[in-house]
């Protein structure tokens, strides 16, 4: 999936979820981190696109160790002073749960992602930069939308 459609999906989905606009666009800003670590000096680690660096129970463990950094002063002191602004110290898994949209975007391809010991998940649903990707994206935000606007609502 192109970029703007893992932002756009992602947006979508954590709004529906969450019903948190700012927090939202958080997660969808970290929604490339499992392509960005493969760059740079992430290609000695991330040797092959769609490989370790977008491993499920990779991110789980970001998210998952992220959380005590939650209560470090820092982190709270942004709380009290973002609060009304809809920040909240959980925050902090943001990024976690970015590159977890960013995984589930990229299983509902041909070419899917590797879940276990070389088992792949692929949903089949488009390919990646063809008139299919956008299909699946506008029909994935026109889905979310009435979950959104029931957020709004409420």
């Amino acid at each position: 999936m192109k970029w703007a459609n893992h932002q756009l999906t992602t947006l979508a989905g954590a709004y529906a979820v969450s019903g948190n606009l700012p927090f939202s666009l958080a997660v969808s800003a970290f929604s490339h981190l499992p392509d960005m670590v493969e760059f740079g000096p992430g290609k000695l680690i991330f040797r092959k696109h769609r490989g370790a660096s977008h491993n499920v129970f990779l991110w789980i463990a970001v998210m998952i160790l992220s959380l005590p950094f939650s209560q470090l002063q820092l982190i709270q002191q942004t709380a009290a002073a973002l609060g009304h602004y809809g920040f909240q110290p959980w925050w902090v898994i943001a990024p976690g749960l970015g590159a977890l949209f960013h995984l589930a975007e990229d299983a509902m391809s041909v070419g899917g992602i590797t879940i276990w010991r070389g088992r792949k998940f692929a949903g089949k649903l488009y390919r990646t930069g063809t008139a299919s990707e956008f299909a699946v994206t506008l029909g994935f935000v026109a889905l979310m939308a009435p979950v959104a606007y029931l957020h709004h609502i409420f």
